[in-house]
């Protein structure tokens, strides 16, 4: 009888915005792991005929820029009202779920990482084996997404005020990396967690879809 393929051992990497998830995410890359990145796939899927049409019967030519949705007038409408943004979930991660699995499977690797901004917000923390979670102080939160995405202070408010509270993440991640600080104490806080990564034993763990 043929034995089974293993499979990777799957880690996600979450936090709230801003957090510096993108960094942690940039650093495994460049020791040689691979990550995927949710929101990607959630851009990906956002062009996908039969969503653009669902999303333009629901909000109209108002979400339009040049012919093309506009993630930026989209992410106005859905931070901004709650049901808005359940719709957007409700129409996007079932799609977004598929990816992540099929690429799950299809991983020839030990490990393989996914950035995962919303990952205890959709449920989907039994589906890895381990969760690392980064995180930092409101204050810094809404200096770092001001400058990134040109916010007022009440726009920023409103999109950390839309995720999990940062200590039920901390909570129930396994492992959590402080980011107040510079890029050098967080890359030397994944440096002592590094070395342990590929002796952490798999757990059972839910498919995505």
């Amino acid at each position: 009888m043929q034995n089974k393929r293993k499979r990777a051992t799957l880690i996600a990497i979450t936090g709230g915005i801003a957090s510096g998830k993108s960094a942690v995410s940039l650093w495994l890359e460049k020791q040689g792991y691979h990550v995927v990145y949710s929101d990607k796939l959630g851009h990906q899927v956002l062009q996908l005929p039969e969503i653009e049409q669902k999303l333009l019967e629901k909000f109209g030519d108002e979400i339009l820029q040049d012919g093309k949705i506009s993630r930026a007038k989209l992410a106005e409408l859905v931070f901004s009202d709650p049901e808005n943004l359940l719709f957007l979930n409700q129409l996007t991660h079932p799609r977004i779920r598929q990816q992540m699995q099929e690429l799950a499977d299809n991983c020839s690797g030990d490990i393989l990482f996914f950035e995962i901004p919303l990952l205890y917000e959709n449920n989907l923390a039994d589906r890895f084996d381990y969760v690392i979670n980064v995180y930092c102080s409101q204050e810094t939160q809404l200096a770092r997404l001001k400058e990134r995405d040109d916010l007022d202070a009440t726009a920023a408010l409103q999109r950390i005020k839309a995720q999990l509270p940062d200590f039920i993440k901390y909570e129930r991640a396994d492992i959590n990396l402080q980011n107040n600080s510079s890029r050098k104490e967080l890359y030397r806080q994944l440096t002592n967690i590094e070395k342990y990564l590929t002796r952490l034993p798999q757990k059972r763990v839910e498919r995505m879809i």
